[in-house]
């Protein structure tokens, strides 16, 4: 993330304890360690012990977070619907007037600040006002991070019983019935209203991603870049703006594109940003683009169709032209929990779609026939990482 956003970012990672740590290699100390991990003795002598009594401190925070994480997101859930991080974007306020903003006794009010102050959004003065930190100010200035504060509601409500939900082949989820076009063949016939928020919810999001792919190249190399699954175009404006001699043509559903046509902003670029409705595995890319561009679409689908997909997209490349994918991936360094704990979870309530590392999207790619397949490296790698693959 650019800007404020950055300093969230960096603020999580710094709180993550020790991951994907390997077991020991022998069966009889893997045993020992763990039995005697399970003795509250020892725990209570590693803990007080001058050399471990910081590790095992840090591990017990780690251990406590992960069961208590929940109440951590639902209380920034509160405090962005109760209109109380918008608040404080604008000035400090006292107690009282929170209790107002957030319809509450002054007690109930007080409950919540306090939460919030304590996960490190909130900050409180000596003359008893609340204001924000600079992770909370991040937060209130991020429209993508506050969309999707108020849309986990949904995931919130799947993740009731996770282990039907993993268990489950389909089902009926929250997340599926807002993602209509997801593992649906009838996708492309769907009208603007059904795909109309899950697109504001993309758009919203999308700035930031845009803005690392931005960040990491500016296409200087290209004419006109085909944008596959391109929604509202915020991927192509900002790719419009950095680069003054580029044009884009966006790809996406017809309700997506009735939309897309609509919005002013698209409208102030003329000639330079065209719509064109159709589907990923049929439309034509336009003869005069020069590179083609995937900004989260594949990590939507399951394997067969992303080799469905990429396949089309390599038979409308020319020899040695583009593709670039932008994707969360799994096992990204400094971020591993967001790969396969929260995007594994999220897909699977939505019904489609599987986070995948760099070299399972490699491997797909010089499979279907790209060569020359590398990671250009984004600022932010917990936000987005690009791939660049040519045709051969």
């Amino acid at each position: 993330m650019q800007g404020s956003s950055g300093d969230l970012i960096d603020h999580a990672e710094g709180e993550q304890g020790p991951v994907n740590e390997p077991p020991p290699t022998s069966s009889w100390f893997y045993r020992w360690r763990n039995g005697l991990m399970a003795k509250p003795a020892f725990r209570r002598f590693a803990g007080q012990f001058p050399f471990s009594k910081r590790i095992v401190r840090s591990q017990a925070r780690s251990l406590f977070d992960l069961m208590a994480g929940f109440t951590y997101s639902q209380t920034v859930y509160a405090l962005v619907q109760g209109g109380v991080i918008q608040k404080l974007q604008q000035d400090t306020a006292s107690l009282d007037g929170l209790a107002t903003q957030l319809d509450m006794t002054l007690d109930q009010a007080e409950r919540i600040l306090l939460a919030g102050i304590s996960i490190g959004l909130i900050t409180r003065s000596k003359d008893d006002r609340f204001g924000l930190t600079l992770m909370g100010a991040a937060l209130a200035g991020d429209a993508g991070i506050l969309a999707m504060v108020r849309h986990h509601r949904l995931l919130y409500k799947d993740l009731a019983d996770p282990l039907s939900l993993f268990r489950a082949e389909k089902s009926d989820t929250h997340l599926s019935r807002y993602y209509q076009y997801a593992a649906n063949p009838a996708a492309a016939k769907l009208p603007a209203e059904d795909v109309s928020d899950y697109s504001e919810l993309m758009a919203l999001s999308q700035a930031m991603v845009s803005a690392e792919i931005i960040g990491a190249t500016r296409f200087k190399d290209h004419s006109k870049l085909w944008d596959i699954g391109g929604g509202k175009g915020v991927f192509a404006r900002h790719a419009l703006i950095s680069n003054p001699k580029l044009e884009v043509c966006v790809l996406d559903l017809p309700g997506v594109v009735e939309a897309a046509k609509q919005l002013p902003e698209n409208e102030e670029f003329g000639w330079r940003l065209s719509f064109q409705s159709g589907d990923f595995l049929k439309s034509e890319m336009p003869t005069d683009c020069s590179a083609a561009t995937s900004l989260r679409v594949l990590f939507d689908h399951d394997d067969a169709m992303n080799d469905r997909i990429l396949t089309h997209v390599h038979s409308q490349l020319f020899e040695r032209q583009a593709v670039y994918i932008a994707e969360p991936m799994a096992e990204t360094k400094g971020a591993e929990p967001i790969g396969h704990a929260y995007y594994g979870m999220y897909l699977k309530a939505m019904g489609a779609g599987r986070v995948r590392t760099f070299e399972a999207h490699k491997a797909r790619l010089e499979k279907i026939g790209f060569h020359s397949v590398r990671e250009i490296p984004t600022h932010q790698p917990i936000i987005t990482r690009l791939i660049e693959a040519r045709k051969h």
